[in-house]
């Protein structure tokens, strides 16, 4: 049998009370588990190893059986969760901090409350996320923020990291833009503005007074950036958890009625956690051929392919249809196709 997964992204609801315009889960519609199937959710999971949770969403806060949920893991699993920070109070805080979560990411993408109110379309959202980093860190929590890098957001990402600091969180997390769900009207960035943006973040990274996060180790075209310009912070391909994406090899996504796919951002189910067993969803076609793609000729020839295999399947799956195809993202694909055709 192939290796078990380490972690799981655990989407308790897609319901929320905010239509952000890069959410990648409100084109999805599903029935929520109940408390009880919460349960026995949680425990096929520690009963298959998976050893961390991440709750998301929508908004986890939605779900009435968040508690109840990270209950049942936190003896065994290490749990956090992604917030919007709309709900929060010092009460609700407290109450999941005792139910075991340890971590958590409230999301914001913009150094101004004028601009993240109009981008949720919530006037006071950046009043709203600073109350829930405070009443988080009062009930213990371990805090951060989350901030999707975008084209409106791509040339102040350390603005973000000066707002994080100064409003009291503890680390900063940095998404690349996944163009699925309502993201796919946003327009995403060229190949050598995500290699500029990485290049950034990893100047930052030295001089920031928090620690930051934008995929070292996990996002397979990020470590291919950081080799590039020598960065001392570049993760050898030994060091890697797995060679290329994580999805479907280390980790898998469980949606709000338990349907499994091999990630948050690709939509490919292959199975229910509920309804069948994990062992076989873990060797199913869709995941065995995420595990074994296979480089074309320009993917071969590059000095990365060990590194990055392919890059992120969810962006090659939405450009594409086809998950095993290359990144989209790819900087170094991009420059070899434009010397193919000037040499035409």
């Amino acid at each position: 049998m192939t290796g078990r997964p380490l972690s799981v992204s655990w989407h308790l609801s897609y319901r929320c009370n905010l239509e952000c315009p890069h959410c990648y889960t409100r084109q999805f519609r599903y029935a929520d588990l109940s408390e009880k199937e919460c349960e026995v959710a949680a425990q096929k999971l520690l009963c298959f190893g998976v050893r961390m949770v991440g709750f998301g969403g929508g908004e986890p806060l939605c779900h009435p059986a968040l508690t109840a949920a990270a209950a049942a893991l936190a003896p065994e699993a290490v749990c956090s969760l992604t917030s919007n920070g709309v709900f929060w109070s010092i009460t609700r805080a407290r109450e999941l901090r005792q139910a075991g979560l340890a971590s958590v990411a409230f999301s914001i993408d913009f150094p101004t409350a004028e601009e993240n109110a109009a981008f949720r379309q919530c006037y006071d959202y950046a009043d709203r996320v600073i109350r829930a980093v405070a009443c988080a860190k009062e009930a213990g929590f371990d805090v951060g923020i989350c901030c999707t890098i975008m084209r409106s957001n791509r040339t102040r990402l350390d603005a973000m990291v000066e707002w994080a600091s100064t409003h009291g969180a503890e680390w900063v997390r940095f998404n690349s833009l996944k163009c699925v769900g309502n993201a796919h009207k946003l327009s995403a960035l060229e190949p050598a503005e995500w290699r500029s943006a990485y290049q950034i973040l990893d100047e930052l990274s030295a001089r920031s007074p928090i620690p930051l996060d934008f995929g070292q180790g996990s996002e397979p075209l990020v470590d291919v950036a950081l080799h590039e310009i020598g960065s001392p912070r570049a993760v050898s391909v030994s060091d890697r958890l797995e060679r290329g994406s994580l999805c479907g090899k280390s980790t898998f996504c469980v949606r709000p009625d338990g349907t499994v796919t091999p990630c948050s951002y690709l939509d490919l189910p292959v199975g229910n956690v509920l309804r069948d067993d994990l062992e076989a969803l873990w060797e199913s076609a869709t995941l065995s051929r995420l595990r074994d793609r296979v480089a074309d000729s320009k993917c071969a020839a590059c000095g990365h392919w060990d590194l990055c295999r392919g890059g992120c399947p969810a962006s090659a799956y939405a450009a594409t249809g086809d998950a095993c195809a290359p990144d989209p993202g790819c900087w170094n694909r991009l420059a070899d196709e434009r010397l193919w055709q000037e040499a035409s």
